[in-house]
């Protein structure tokens, strides 16, 4: 598997798993909000994968999104996101 491949997995990983639960960022903002918590996103998936293709090897990858296309990953994949939604309204009504 060439680099690039290794970096594609790693992106979908990264879409699949950390993106899922970057909301903070994306929260009903618009204008300069909007436009940064965009820059925001894209920054950190860019960091995202680059670090998980650094330090995962690509079987490894592709057991990631084994486990995540699976009904036990995916299950879990919507408990990370309850629980990223209520951190996300409780740091709103911190910051308010």
């Amino acid at each position: 598997m060439n680099s690039e491949e290794k970096r594609e997995l790693a992106e979908t990983v990264v879409d699949m798993t950390v993106m899922n639960r970057f909301r903070i960022f994306s929260s009903n903002s618009d204008g300069y909000d909007a436009k940064m918590s965009e820059i925001a996103r894209f920054r950190m998936r860019e960091e995202q994968t680059a670090l998980y293709a650094k330090h995962y090897q690509s079987k490894q990858l592709t057991a990631l999104l084994d486990f995540y296309s699976s009904e036990m990953g995916k299950s879990i994949l919507t408990s990370q996101e309850r629980v990223a939604d209520e951190m996300a309204s409780g740091v709103k009504l911190v910051s308010t």
